[in-house]
């Protein structure tokens, strides 16, 4: 991995690998300047693809110019590297996604974007009286509704919030941060994180304490964010939503908003899905280099009783069934092709 220095040198090796028929998910174009001053953009290039990688505040951001889908790539050095995937109508990625797959990522999570129209959305609900909504009076309520994203949702695919007091102060000077809490006893009940882009008003987090889930919160949440923000009958809002949240999937259907066939896929490579995977492997044979071995089946290192025993431990940890059809002894001559088949039987 290299640091990009400059702007030239970019945009000369954008322009080596973007040729006809490319697969990229590079969305920071616009971004690339003031990565380079901060000193956070570096890049691994290869014959026909190329990665960038960009530092955050959580992990690394992985964009990329592939060319060619058989040619090897080396991210074992890299932790916690995490792919947003853009894509719409339904039709997922599925040649990016399982060339990340074969090279150890894990699928994490679809987001699904929304948006909505003041004139199309359903009037606000009378939440209980005792739920007030406001925007953050002090530091400490940005600094609440901050930890509660950032434990709510993980750090590497999510909106990671650094616990920083100038960034909170930004947050609450600007009126970024509505928090719910309880009228009559003062307990913090949830936050949303609000922000605003081109005229679009843009729900960028919302989160609600487990003890106060199913009461109504996140409802007089998302109103507020509606209300606060309405100059017209044409206002428009827009959010993402984890397709698997059908709690808040259901919330923004049920107001108004409406799924635009715009969506994202996240995948992840970090320590803890793999460390899980070889200390299964390792548990069942301490002896083999689990990291390593490239060949399990094809050079006899494990034999029948150790893959049916591996089958049952990762129905165990990871809540995967393998039939008789992927008894394939491909699926089981690495750690990366066993990971890559439990995250292709974790998709259906």
């Amino acid at each position: 991995m290299k640091k990009v220095d400059s702007f030239i040198q970019y945009k000369d090796i954008v322009d080596k690998y973007c040729k006809k028929g490319v697969l990229s998910n590079n969305y920071i174009q616009n971004e690339v300047a003031d990565l380079i001053i901060h000193d956070a953009l570096s890049v691994d290039q290869y014959t026909s693809n190329v990665f960038f990688y960009v530092q955050k505040d959580a992990g690394k951001r992985l964009y990329y110019y592939i060319n060619d889908l058989e040619e090897d790539a080396d991210f074992n050095a890299y932790d916690d590297l995490v792919i947003e995937i853009l894509f719409r109508n339904n039709a997922l990625p599925s040649e990016e996604v399982d060339y990340f797959l074969r090279k150890g990522f894990r699928i994490n999570v679809v987001r699904d974007q929304y948006s909505g129209v003041y004139k199309n959305l359903e009037s606000a609900s009378c939440p209980a009286p005792e739920i007030k909504v406001e925007a953050a009076h002090s530091v400490s309520d940005v600094e609440k509704a901050c930890l509660l994203f950032n434990s709510s949702f993980d750090a590497l695919s999510g909106d990671y919030i650094p616990e920083n007091k100038d960034k909170y102060e930004y947050l609450r000077e600007n009126q970024h941060m509505l928090i719910a809490y309880n009228y009559e006893n003062k307990q913090f009940l949830g936050a949303l994180h609000q922000d605003w882009d081109r005229g679009v008003n843009v729900l960028k987090h919302v989160a609600v304490v487990s003890s106060a889930r199913g009461k109504g919160v996140g409802r007089a949440l998302l109103d507020a964010f509606i209300e606060r923000n309405h100059k017209s009958e044409d206002t428009r809002y827009m959010l993402w939503v984890q397709q698997q949240n059908e709690a808040a999937v259901r919330m923004y259907r049920n107001k108004g908003f409406q799924f635009i066939n715009k969506s994202t896929i996240s995948l992840i490579k970090d320590k803890s899905y793999m460390e899980k995977l070889l200390k299964i492997l390792k548990g069942i044979r301490p002896d083999v280099d689990f990291e390593n071995e490239k060949a399990l089946i094809e050079d006899g290192i494990l034999d029948s009783f150790d893959v049916v025993s591996i089958i049952s431990e990762l129905d165990d940890v990871f809540g995967v069934q393998i039939k008789i059809t992927e008894l394939d002894p491909e699926n089981f001559n690495s750690a990366e092709s066993i990971w890559r088949m439990v995250e292709q039987l974790k998709k259906k």
